[in-house]
């Protein structure tokens, strides 16, 4: 296992889709196979299909663009061993009052045709476990 460079570049495009509002390259990221899967922040985020994974990620960056939110990353970590990588980080979701949504965000890509392709990701929310599920837990 390595860091990945060339991951981390990929996907800190991908945050610029988001922030720009610009879809039309979101096939640089999203993986050609059937099989992908992505989990947003929202419960009914599931998109377990690549026809799911894109409809999602071609209406949802012009949408948070017009809304005024935009993805700053806080702490890109990515890594390899061959042809696949993995990726994780920290990233705010600025609010248009300035204000922000500290997030987390896992993934998993691949290498088709020389080029790294998403073919998982989540994005969460933390919440408290006091609050998620009435109980503090040893961190």
């Amino acid at each position: 296992m390595e860091r990945n460079a060339d991951l981390a570049r990929q996907l800190s495009g991908l945050y610029e889709v988001f922030n720009t509002g610009d879809a039309s390259k979101i096939d640089e990221f999203l993986s050609s196979e059937a099989d992908i899967l992505g989990v947003g922040t929202d419960p009914r985020e599931w998109w377990a299909g690549s026809d799911a994974f894109r409809q999602a990620f071609n209406t949802q960056p012009a949408e948070m663009h017009a809304a005024g939110l935009r993805f700053e990353s806080a702490d890109l970590q990515a890594f390899s061993e061959g042809s696949v990588g993995w990726f994780a980080d920290q990233p705010t979701l600025k609010l248009p009052d300035g204000g922000g949504v500290p997030m987390r965000l896992t993934g998993v890509c691949h290498q088709e045709d020389g080029n790294w392709k998403m073919v998982q990701f989540h994005l969460s929310i933390g919440a408290m476990n006091e609050e998620s599920i009435g109980e503090e837990l040893t961190i």
